[in-house]
């Protein structure tokens, strides 16, 4: 255990690798990561970002200013928020990625695969081009949460964003390879996480994240989705085995620095509708947009 000065006061941080804070005079509390928390008149807990849930095992020492009975309040207030319920002001279901047993939950993870993003030990986020605003939300319900959807500018361009912060809604995600900078690292879940009977579900998740489909004359149907090296080869076992297909080269994606991006990819009527069927026969959960476009020439 050490103990940071601060202009204000003291904190005592406990373990390695922990985050140095800074309660200040206004009993904010700052982390060198830059996300704030702050508390309100009752010790209750107000984030009005999030992601400041990365201070871990923090136990307030002494504050000037500050009486014995305030500090009892914002420790046990950091506690119980790393516990993951007794602060949360806005609900979430943290365990949904808990175990994978659903069409549902196998989706979803896919989807991430592809699209989701976490920061830090605790940030998590999903963006979306805004005119796919009603997926989001169809996550949102699916991990119960009343999160505000927020629209974001980048350029000319219009994005939807849902963002939280919550410690284990992270760690289960990291289980499953959905860790910072996760692009690199992304594989497919071995069968102890993801059910076999579960796969084609997750593989229409990442396509819905990070694939295509076309017509054109000289091909006709054509298939693809771009991903790591790692993960393809595993889909594409999947999609050999189950839609009678024949391996085909994994061409690098030439609009990435690193080889490890490839493109997965199949043309011609017939395999392509084979894939189709074995993605959406019977499933209740997909990008609507996209389905409308494999319904509209596969059929």
């Amino acid at each position: 255990m050490r103990t940071v000065k601060a202009p204000d006061g003291l904190i005592l941080i406990q373990g390695p690798g922990r985050l140095r804070i800074h309660l200040s005079a206004d009993n904010g509390i700052t982390p060198l990561c830059g996300v704030w928390a702050k508390f309100g008149p009752w010790g209750i807990l107000e984030s009005p970002s999030s992601g400041w849930g990365c201070i871990e095992c923090v136990k307030v020492s002494h504050q000037k200013g500050l009486n014995s009975d305030y500090r009892r309040k914002i420790s046990r207030a950091l506690q119980g928020n790393l516990n993951g319920r007794a602060n949360r002001r806005i609900p979430l279901n943290e365990n949904v990625f808990s175990v994978i047993a659903t069409e549902e939950a196998a989706y979803w993870l896919g989807f991430l695969v592809a699209d989701g993003y976490v920061h830090g030990t605790s940030g998590f986020g999903l963006k979306l081009a805004a005119r796919d605003e009603v997926h989001i939300e169809k996550f949102r319900a699916f991990i119960q949460s009343k999160h505000p959807i927020k629209q974001v500018k980048q350029g000319s361009h219009t994005y939807s964003k849902l963002q939280f912060g919550s410690i284990k809604f992270v760690r289960e995600l990291s289980q499953y390879g959905i860790v910072p900078h996760k692009s690199p690292l992304t594989f497919f879940p071995p069968e102890n996480l993801l059910p076999k009977d579960l796969i084609r579900h997750f593989i229409r998740g990442v396509f819905d994240g990070d694939g295509w489909i076309t017509f054109n004359e000289r091909i006709g149907l054509a298939f693809g989705i771009i991903g790591t090296r790692n993960l393809l080869t595993s889909i594409q076992s999947e999609l050999v085995t189950s839609c009678s297909l024949n391996f085909t080269k994994l061409c690098v994606d030439k609009r990435h620095k690193s080889s490890d991006y490839v493109t997965l990819g199949y043309g011609g009527n017939n395999q392509v509708r084979r894939i189709y069927h074995y993605l959406y026969d019977d499933s209740q959960i997909f990008l609507q947009r996209k389905e409308e476009v494999w319904h509209k020439i596969c059929l």
